[in-house]
């Protein structure tokens, strides 16, 4: 990850998506850790779209994967 002096962590995309929304929608945690620890990146912004936080966001990634995981083992 690069992280560039004087941009914000939490500039927002079209969509209103954060990067760590995007890092914890995609289940990319060691991203998002990077982001909260280094870039002390907001968990409350909600996005434009569903208007979910990022703690959110990391909720249903988790237990999507969790249900993915579940499934694949009963196949």
């Amino acid at each position: 990850m690069c992280v560039i002096e004087g941009v914000s962590v939490d500039e927002r995309d079209a969509l209103g998506y954060t990067p760590l929304m995007l890092a914890l929608r995609c289940g990319n945690y060691p991203e998002a850790a990077v982001l909260l620890r280094e870039g002390q990146a907001s968990t409350t912004i909600r996005d434009d779209e569903y208007f979910r936080t990022a703690v959110e966001w990391a909720e249903l990634a988790r237990s999507s994967s969790s249900l993915q995981q579940r499934t694949s083992r009963s196949l």
